[in-house]
C-alpha cells in the first residue's frame, strides 16, 4: 500500500506531488484537495502593512516541491483562480518555494472550505466581506500576447493627447515591440473599439481575452549542452491538449514507448531492418518504388548514369548488376541480393538507392503529354481491320460462331500488344516508360488507353464476341462504351462484395492451421515430394527446401540427403539435366505431431525456425493477404475480358476445401 501511495503523491517534503487524476476530477474533489493541501501547510490570514492604510487578506502555500506548487497553480487554474510563485531560501540555504492567490478570483469563486482553526474564520471574514478591487488585481502577472501589426493598428483608436486614451496608447506603443499586454489593459482596449478594427486578427484576439487560457511572460533562455532526440508527431485537424503542468500541446498525440529492456530488445526484432523478408513468400518486403523505382530504371539503361548507380551498390554485387535494366524482376533480384550479402547495410543501400531514384525523376523533368495518349502504331490499324472482317463472317449467335469470334480476338490482342511494346518503346513513351520500369501500371492498361481494350466480358462475364476497337484517349462510340459496363460494373461490385469472401476464408484456415508448430528438429523423413527442376517457378519453389534423397547422375553424387537446396545447386542439378528432386516437405513429415523444422525448411531469415514456432499461423496469415490483393486488383483492370481470373480460381479452391 506505501508503494503505490509513494506512486501517487511522492515522498519526502521535495519529491511531494498531486496524484495523477487530480486535474481530472470533479469540481468537489478539487475544492476538497485544496481545503486539505491549506490545512496543512497552507496560510490564510489578514495582514497590515505598513504602507496600507488597512489590513489586506492573504492566501499563500508554501513548499520545498517546485512540482507540488506548479501542480497546485494548474489546479487552481482550473477553478480560474490566478495565483504566482514566488521563490526563496530556508535559513539553512535551501531552496523554498511559496505560491500566492489572487485574493479577487478566491473572492470570487467563493474560497474553499477549510476546516480548521484561524484559517476558517479568516477565510469567512474575507467572503463576507466587499469583494476586493479587481481593476489591477495581479495585474502584472496575468498577460495576453498580441501582434505587432494588431497593436499598430488599434494605436489609431486612441487620442494620445487625452489623458485617459493616452494610456492605452502608450501600452500599445510599447507592446509593439514586447508584444504582450496586461489583461486589465486589453480589455479596456477591446470595450473602448469594439467592432471597429478590421485587422485579420482581431475577431481572434477578442476570443483569446474571453478564454481562460493564462499566458505568463518567458524572462530568460538558458542554453545547455543536453541533446534530446525530439519526435514531430503531428495529428491532423486543430484539436488542443493540455499537458499535467499547464502547458497547452496544440496538434500532438500521445505515443506508448517501451521502457523496460525486455520491451525495448522485443521492439529491436519488430524494426523493419530486421525483417527484410515476407514470412509467407519470402519476398523482399521494402524496396523503391514508384517515383524511385522508375528513376533507377531510367539510369540503368542511361549509359551516362549507370556507372553512378553501379557504384552505389556493395562490391560484389557491381560486376553482376552492370547491365541489368533494373525493371521489376532486375530490381527485385538486386534487392534480394543486397539482403543476401549486406544485410546489416540494407537499409543504408536501399535508402541511398531510392534518393537516386528520386532525384534522377526529378532531374529528368520526367512527364506524361498528349502526344504519348496517341502513339504512332502502324500495326495497330491493319489488325483491327483484319480482325473485323473476321469476325463479322462469322455467326456469333452459335456456341461455335462465338468461339471462334473469342480467338480471334484474343489472338489479334496478343498481336497488338506485342506491336505496342516495340512502338511505344521506341517512341519513349511516358506510360510505356512507367509500365516497363513496373513503377506503374501494366500494358494492359496502356492498351485500353492508347490503343483498345479488345476483348471485354459480357453480362454473365464471359468473354464477349464483338470487340472494342476504339481506345479511352480516342472516345468510345456508344454501342462500344455499352460494352465496357458490364465488365467495368462487375469489377467495382467485387471491390464492394467480394473482399469479405477471402477474410472468412482465412479464418476458416487459420482455424485449420493454428496448431501446427515445429515440435522437433529433424524427422528423419527420406520420402518426401517429388518437384521438378527444369520449372519457371522452381526456383522460389525449391531454393531454402532440403533434401530428402541423395541426388545422383550415373555415380556421381551430386547433393546428398539433408543438403540445403541454393541457387548454384539447382543451377548444377539444371546443368546436369537432373529433371526432377525429393525434397522435405510438411505433407510428408514423420513427426508425431506438428512439422519438424527440416520439412519446414529455411524461414524468411535463412534460418531453421525454433522449436515452438507457430508455423501453421504464419502460413495462414500468409494466404489472406494475395486472396484480399487479388480481389482489389480487378478495380484496375477497367473490366477487360478475364480480369476476374482470380475470383473464379478462388471459387475453385474455396469448393475444394
Amino acid at each position: 500500500l506505501s508503494s503505490w501511495i509513494r506512486q501517487l503523491i511522492g515522498a519526502g517534503c521535495r519529491d511531494k506531488h498531486l496524484p495523477p487524476f487530480a486535474i481530472q476530477a470533479p469540481v468537489d474533489f478539487v475544492f476538497g484537495l485544496l481545503a486539505g493541501l491549506w490545512d496543512t501547510d497552507g496560510t490564510m490570514g489578514w495582514v497590515q502593512a505598513s504602507v496600507k492604510p488597512r489590513p489586506q487578506f492573504q492566501c499563500s502555500y508554501s513548499s520545498t516541491s517546485i512540482r507540488l506548487l506548479q501542480e497546485i497553480q494548474h489546479l487552481l487554474r482550473t477553478i480560474k483562480i490566478s495565483s504566482t510563485i514566488t521563490s526563496t531560501k530556508t535559513p539553512i540555504g535551501r531552496d523554498f518555494w511559496m505560491l500566492g492567490v489572487s485574493i479577487v478570483d478566491l473572492h470570487r469563486a467563493g474560497g474553499f472550505p477549510v476546516v480548521h482553526g484561524a484559517k476558517s474564520g479568516a477565510l469567512h471574514r474575507f467572503l463576507n466581506a466587499p469583494a476586493p478591487d479587481d481593476s489591477r488585481a495581479y495585474n502584472r502577472y496575468r498577460l495576453v500576447p498580441i501582434a505587432s501589426d494588431l497593436a499598430r493598428d488599434l494605436m489609431q483608436f486612441f487620442d494620445h493627447r487625452e489623458q485617459e486614451p493616452y494610456v492605452l496608447y502608450s501600452a500599445l506603443s510599447k507592446a509593439k515591440s514586447a508584444r504582450y499586454l496586461t489583461i486589465w489593459t486589453a480589455q479596456k482596449i477591446a470595450i473602448e473599439v469594439g467592432n471597429k478594427c478590421a485587422h485579420p486578427l482581431y475577431a481572434k484576439w477578442i476570443k483569446l481575452l474571453a478564454s481562460d487560457v493564462h499566458f505568463e511572460q518567458v524572462v530568460s533562455v538558458e542554453r545547455t549542452k543536453i541533446k534530446e532526440d525530439g519526435y514531430d508527431l503531428t495529428v491532423p485537424g486543430y484539436e488542443t491538449f493540455m499537458a499535467a503542468d499547464g502547458v497547452v500541446l496544440s496538434n500532438t498525440m500521445s505515443v506508448h514507448v517501451p521502457v523496460l529492456p525486455a520491451a525495448v530488445q522485443e521492439a529491436h526484432k519488430l524494426m523493419p531492418s530486421r525483417n527484410l523478408y515476407n514470412p509467407g513468400t519470402g519476398a523482399i518486403m521494402m524496396s523503391p518504388q514508384n517515383e524511385s523505382a522508375l528513376g533507377l530504371y531510367m539510369m540503368s539503361i542511361d549509359s551516362k548514369t549507370k556507372g553512378e548507380l553501379v557504384a552505389s551498390l556493395p562490391a560484389d554485387l557491381q560486376a553482376k548488376y552492370k547491365d541489368v535494366p533494373l525493371n521489376e524482376s532486375g530490381l527485385r533480384d538486386l534487392m534480394r541480393d543486397v539482403a543476401t550479402s549486406a544485410p546489416d547495410d540494407y537499409g543504408r543501400i536501399v535508402s541511398k538507392l531510392k534518393e537516386q531514384g528520386d532525384e534522377h525523376v526529378y532531374r529528368s523533368g520526367f512527364s506524361v503529354g498528349l502526344k504519348d495518349l496517341s502513339p504512332k502504331v502502324p500495326e495497330k490499324d491493319k489488325i483491327f481491320l483484319s480482325l473485323r472482317k473476321q469476325v463479322n463472317a462469322l455467326d456469333a449467335r452459335t456456341p461455335e460462331g462465338k468461339a471462334a469470334a473469342v480467338a480471334l480476338i484474343r489472338k489479334a490482342d496478343d498481336d497488338v500488344k506485342a506491336a505496342l511494346d516495340q512502338r511505344l518503346g521506341e517512341q519513349n513513351n511516358g506510360f510505356h516508360l512507367m509500365a516497363k520500369s513496373g513503377a506503374r501500371g501494366k500494358m494492359d492498361q496502356i492498351k485500353q488507353i492508347v490503343s483498345a481494350p479488345l476483348a471485354v466480358d459480357d453480362h454473365r462475364g464471359a468473354p464477349s464476341a464483338i470487340p472494342v476497337l476504339r481506345s479511352f484517349a480516342e472516345g468510345l462510340p456508344f454501342s462500344s462504351y455499352w460494352s465496357t459496363l458490364y465488365g467495368a460494373r462487375s469489377v467495382a461490385v467485387d471491390k464492394q462484395l467480394q473482399t469479405s469472401k477471402p477474410g472468412a476464408f482465412n479464418k476458416d484456415i487459420m482455424a485449420t492451421t493454428i496448431t501446427n508448430v515445429v515440435s522437433m528438429a529433424d524427422c528423419g523423413d527420406r520420402d518426401g515430394i517429388d518437384m521438378p527442376v527444369d520449372n519457371s517457378s522452381s526456383i522460389a519453389e525449391l531454393t531454402e527446401r532440403f533434401l530428402a534423397r541423395d541426388v545422383r547422375v550415373g555415380s556421381t553424387v551430386l547433393a546428398h540427403a539433408g543438403d540445403a537446396i541454393t541457387s548454384s545447386l539447382l543451377n548444377t542439378l539444371r546443368d546436369r539435366k537432373v529433371p526432377d528432386v525429393h525434397v522435405r516437405s510438411p505433407l510428408s513429415c514423420k513427426a508425431p505431431q506438428g512439422t519438424c523444422a527440416k520439412c519446414y525448411g529455411l524461414d524468411e531469415h535463412g534460418k531453421l525456425p525454433e522449436i515452438g514456432t507457430n508455423i501453421g499461423a504464419i502460413a495462414g496469415q500468409s494466404i489472406s493477404e494475395p486472396l484480399t490483393q487479388m480481389t482489389l486488383r480487378t478495380i484496375h483492370s477497367g473490366g477487360i475480358s478475364g480480369a476476374r481470373g482470380g475470383l473464379s480460381g478462388y471459387a475453385k479452391i474455396d469448393k475444394l476445401l
